[in-house]
């Protein structure tokens, strides 16, 4: 029983008492329920069913909560399902032919596949449902496959786990064959990061920061220097250990060294308005968001979406923007960039961040665990008002 769930059951029938715990609720429902698998993940057959809802029903009507509950319920009995619905030109024997596929991993699709835990996303529903009934390119699309006199096959993969390193788009829409123009690669809430480069030697910092064409080798020396201070002969058996060994500190101070340069470089830059450093950042982002493709992003949050579509406009807006870099580290080092004018929480457009994880693995059939570094770069919501069709 989730924590709203148990409020309402305990709720006075008072007015006064009602307002206040109405209040409480839409606080609650700002944080992210935790459930027994990736959000993600379970978050792609849920929209992957409102966009297949959203064809079947034809954009005369609205795709509601039961439509979608409905596709569900039957594409976890069997994947792929599929439906045919008349054309609404009313010409005789033409259908279309809508087909909807789900692949996920494992935890995931045995959350989905249990009904009783739905209650426990609604807010992915509710945002999926809003994306499909107020999407204007997913709205037109339907209204031309609805009355084009013609049957078509009309396909909507919600595969994410597929091809991961070759493509960016979780839900792939297909239209007799071809692919749409809208791919979509779907974040949740809490879920920002876009692209990341692991690893402890410095070349994967090079590797990093030379994207934007920073150089940070006078940095090598020092990062090097803490990096030379870990126990890296040692084997530990369990994460307190890594944790309690002070080798956290050790990489973050390392990294620290990169991420210092790196933010004095790109704000000279942009102090100077130079153009081609603000390039260098838009192609970053969109090359880690797209991987290049004809993709949009769109995010599912608080039972709300956003997206980004990555085309001139979007290289415009990202110049027009009154860029400023901020540097701090409270734990792990952070880069962020931002819109001065808007601040660094609604203006943040993209943020770089040293993250201490330990990794573990397996030999011999003992588990051994190691201190390991990721550095993540990770959107924010402005990237979803400057990367737009409008």
């Amino acid at each position: 029983m989730s924590l709203q769930q148990y409020v309402r059951q305990l709720r006075p029938r008072t007015e006064s008492y009602v307002n206040h715990v109405d209040r409480v609720q839409d606080l609650l429902s700002e944080k992210i329920q935790k459930i027994s698998a990736n959000r993600g993940d379970v978050a792609e057959a849920i929209l992957g069913a409102a966009v297949a809802a959203k064809f079947i029903k034809r954009p005369t009507d609205t795709v509601t909560l039961k439509d979608v509950e409905s596709i569900l319920a039957k594409v976890i009995i069997s994947s792929p399902v599929e439906t045919s619905v008349f054309d609404l030109e009313k010409v005789a024997n033409i259908k279309d032919n809508i087909k909807f596929r789900v692949g996920l991993p494992k935890r995931a699709m045995d959350f989905i596949s249990d009904r009783s835990n739905w209650q426990d996303v609604d807010d992915l529903f509710n945002s999926s449902i809003a994306y499909v009934n107020g999407d204007k390119r997913l709205n037109l699309q339907a209204r031309k496959f609805s009355k084009n006199k013609r049957e078509n096959e009309i396909y909507v993969n919600s595969d994410g786990t597929g091809d991961q390193k070759g493509t960016k788009a979780d839900i792939k829409l297909t239209f007799d064959g071809k692919k749409s123009v809208n791919q979509i690669s779907l974040k949740v809430q809490g879920g920002n990061q876009f692209m990341q480069v692991a690893g402890i030697g410095f070349d994967k910092q090079e590797k990093l920061w030379n994207t934007l064409g920073i150089d940070i080798a006078s940095a090598k020396i020092p990062y090097e220097k803490h990096i030379k201070s870990m126990q890296t002969d040692l084997t530990f058996y369990d994460r307190d250990s890594v944790n309690a060994s002070g080798e956290a500190e050790y990489l973050r101070l390392a990294a620290e060294q990169t991420y210092k340069i790196a933010a004095n470089h790109l704000q000279t830059s942009l102090d100077n308005k130079d153009g081609n450093t603000i390039k260098k950042i838009a192609d970053l982002i969109k090359s880690g968001a797209t991987k290049d493709e004809n993709v949009e992003v769109v995010k599912l949050e608080r039972g709300k979406f956003s997206k980004a579509k990555f085309g001139k406009k979007y290289y415009e807006n990202v110049k027009n923007s009154d860029l400023v870099v901020s540097y701090k580290r409270t734990t792990d080092p952070i880069l962020l960039v931002y819109d001065k004018k808007l601040g660094p929480s609604k203006g943040k457009l993209v943020q770089f961040r040293a993250a201490f994880k330990i990794e573990s693995s397996t030999s011999k059939g003992k588990k051994t665990y190691k201190p390991y570094l990721r550095n993540y770069v990770e959107s924010g919501p402005l990237l979803f008002v400057l990367a737009s069709d409008k």
